[in-house]
């Protein structure tokens, strides 16, 4: 069931996170915040904090972080609705009935995480399939180990074929919604067929921070490896935006800094995919990337909420090329104006 927004911000202003986590877990007072142990995993020293003002919770320990809503669907382990009605019932608010549209709309969104779910897990086989040893060779040769891999779920886009589109349509999903996931697109050149978005690329799931498979980025293969010798092709191609991705918003590699990021460990924005998993893997955790385009101010917005009160300053980290340092400028330009105390950015250069 899909609600209006202004009904969950009018709930989340009326109660307080504090004392609807207060009645559940003992917390204290830690100047304008509250602090507690965390209700999701076992510790001695509490590092979950509660903010009033900001309206969420969020464990520097485990990574666990949300609002009221989340925290009585994963601590109380209640649907959605429930927790939005009892949240509506301390606020003194009745909850509105959807209309159809939004109600289809949800299950739009929905349906959309199921299809980029089974997509992934289809890239991934055919990445390990022994047809295929010569992709994963590349991978491996480019320095990543095969946990890196795994962790990041890696796949391959094969070149030939529809067997993608034939599984998903078997498991119920309908074609209209393989082409608004931007797994298919419609063919200007045959009309009424479809062909696959992405081919003979390797794929790199993008999730939101929760670790929802939300959209995909494909990179070309070089021609040693398969990949086109003219060099026309872009080196990379993203899905579009659906209901669930917004790529000025998401960040790639969010959901799996997160964690290091709320330990305290220095967050660090890159220019791609394949920095964040090359960082990841040399061991700096609280690596993320925009994702193909310029740093937007949601996105840096959206960092500084994982951020530890007092360390809210990532370090932006460009190339040395005339690129890097164009993108630096640009990314002054959309941090400037939304500089407040204790959320600003450094920066960092590599050799040219």
């Amino acid at each position: 069931m899909l609600l209006p927004k202004g009904f969950l911000d009018e709930i989340r202003t009326r109660v307080r996170i504090s004392d609807v986590i207060g009645k559940r877990v003992k917390v204290t007072r830690a100047g304008r915040e509250f602090k507690a142990c965390c209700p999701f995993h076992k510790e001695k020293t509490p590092s979950f904090t509660i903010n009033d003002q900001k309206g969420f919770y969020h464990c520097f320990g485990c990574g666990a972080h949300g609002d009221a809503i989340r925290f009585l669907t994963d601590y109380e382990n209640l649907p959605f609705m429930d927790a939005v009605e009892q949240l509506a019932a301390l606020a003194g608010v009745a909850v509105p009935k959807p209309t159809k549209e939004q109600k289809e709309k949800f299950e739009r969104q929905l349906s959309l995480y199921d299809v980029m779910e089974t997509a992934t897990g289809y890239y991934q086989h055919q990445l390990h399939a022994p047809k295929n040893k010569k992709i994963l060779n590349y991978l491996l040769e480019r320095g990543l180990g095969a946990e890196t891999i795994k962790s990041f779920r890696l796949g391959y886009a094969p070149g030939e074929g529809d067997e993608l589109k034939q599984i998903l349509i078997k498991k119920g999903f309908p074609l209209d919604l393989l082409v608004e996931a931007g797994l298919l697109r419609h063919s200007t050149q045959r009309k009424g067929e479809v062909y696959a978005f992405f081919r003979d690329r390797i794929i790199f799931p993008v999730t939101d921070f929760q670790g929802r498979v939300i959209a995909f980025g494909g990179r070309i293969l070089p021609p040693s490896h398969g990949g086109p010798p003219d060099k026309t092709a872009p080196k990379y191609i993203n899905s579009p935006e659906t209901e669930i991705f917004h790529k000025g918003r998401n960040l790639y590699g969010l959901s799996y800094a997160r964690q290091a990021i709320g330990e305290s460990k220095t967050a660090i924005v890159v220019e791609g995919y394949m920095d964040v998993i090359a960082l990841a893997q040399a061991g700096f955790k609280a690596a993320v990337a925009p994702l193909g385009t310029a740093l937007t101010e949601s996105q840096i917005e959206e960092l500084w909420k994982f951020m530890p009160e007092g360390e809210k300053r990532p370090v932006l980290c460009f190339d040395g090329d005339a690129a890097g340092q164009n993108a630096a400028a640009r990314a002054v330009d959309r941090v400037l104006p939304i500089l407040k105390p204790d959320h600003s950015v450094a920066f960092a250069f590599l050799p040219e």
